[in-house]
């Protein structure tokens, strides 16, 4: 229980830095309920740098779950009941500041869940991938009760495979292209393939969204859908 965030990464000279096996809960919620901003930071931050984060638990965070960037791995954790006091928000978020070719990154086997939040129109995401990443592999992720489950924003040659998006109350899957029409033609190569996908609601389960002529977002193969709502 922390008024901010609960374990926050300065600096790094490309160190092996490994978050593992923490239990953390209720990170910026005295502040986030007292009406402050200071609970707008992740649980677990490490800004642009690589992290290797495996086996964490989180359970509600006013803001963000894990916040890093390219060349990490992310795998085996809880996330729960996050973003509790901002919008555009995710519970795994990653994103690409230098705008140039990334190290891979893994975004592999974790359970992202907000039950708190089911029925809030905010955007918050369970895994999102934004400004200008590319070269991630998200796979066997389970994502449910969010805005999206997945979302892309100016994102290229990321693959989403193997996962399962359940009960996300708008879109399971939303790849997007939007702010300024300079980075038109900036979400494109992404691959979306053998993804278990079950809307619970009559929203659009894949929704590509571009505000611009470009709407060649990703290859789809091999997804299997599911009209629960019915």
């Amino acid at each position: 229980n922390t008024r901010r965030g609960a374990i926050t990464l300065l600096d790094s000279n490309n160190a092996d830095i490994m978050i593992d096996g923490n239990r953390i809960e209720r990170v910026g919620y005295d502040d986030y309920a007292l009406g402050s901003s200071r609970g707008q930071v992740a649980a677990i931050t490490a800004g642009s740098y690589a992290i290797t984060a495996t086996r964490n638990q989180i359970d509600e965070a006013a803001a963000f779950g894990m916040v890093f960037g390219p060349g990490s791995h992310i795998s085996h954790n809880e996330i729960s009941n996050v973003c509790a006091a901002i919008s555009d928000c995710g519970a795994i978020y990653i994103r690409n500041t230098a705008r140039i070719e990334a190290v891979p990154s893994t975004i592999d086997s974790n359970i992202v869940s907000n039950p708190s939040f089911a029925e809030s129109n905010a955007a918050r995401y369970g895994i999102y991938l934004d400004d200008f990443i590319n070269n991630v592999t998200v796979t066997n992720n389970t994502a449910s009760d969010y805005f999206a489950g997945i979302l892309v924003h100016l994102g290229s040659s990321n693959t989403i495979t193997g996962n399962t998006l359940y009960g996300n109350r708008t879109h399971q899957i939303y790849l997007t292209e939007n702010i300024d029409q300079e980075y038109s033609g900036s979400t494109h190569s992404n691959v979306i393939e053998e993804n278990s996908i079950f809307p619970t609601r009559s929203q659009i389960p894949v929704h590509m969204y571009g505000e611009f002529q470009n709407i060649d977002f990703a290859t789809f193969d091999r997804n299997a859908y599911s009209d629960l709502f019915t």
